[in-house]
């Protein structure tokens, strides 16, 4: 048990070219070894070559792709024993191959 009281949680800054937390979440997350600036500029050229091709705003772009696939909030992982070989499925989603059909809400 520690002596002291649980450090307050603070939100990450704000990317300092968009303005967009998520931006700045995803640059934190690429960067490697406290490399930041490298980070940037890969995320940045990234941005930069989807508005030349896609005529619109990196930044809603961006955070659309992100709503799309991040998993949704009633998707659950079953529990698995350690010692039994199973697959981790979705237990939301069921795929079924033989009529084509892909990722339907079960």
């Amino acid at each position: 048990m520690p002596r002291g009281k649980q450090a307050p949680k603070r939100a990450p800054a704000a990317d300092p070219k968009f303005g967009s937390e998520v931006v700045a979440k995803f640059v934190n997350y690429l960067m490697l070894d406290g490399k930041k600036s490298i980070a940037q500029s890969i995320v940045y050229g990234a941005m930069e070559r989807v508005a030349e091709k896609k005529k619109g705003d990196p930044i809603k772009l961006f955070e659309q792709v992100i709503d799309t696939v991040k998993p949704c909030g009633w998707c659950e992982l079953p529990s698995t024993n350690a010692g039994t070989r199973s697959s981790s499925k979705w237990s939301c989603f069921s795929l079924d191959y033989s009529s084509g059909k892909s990722a339907q809400r079960a």
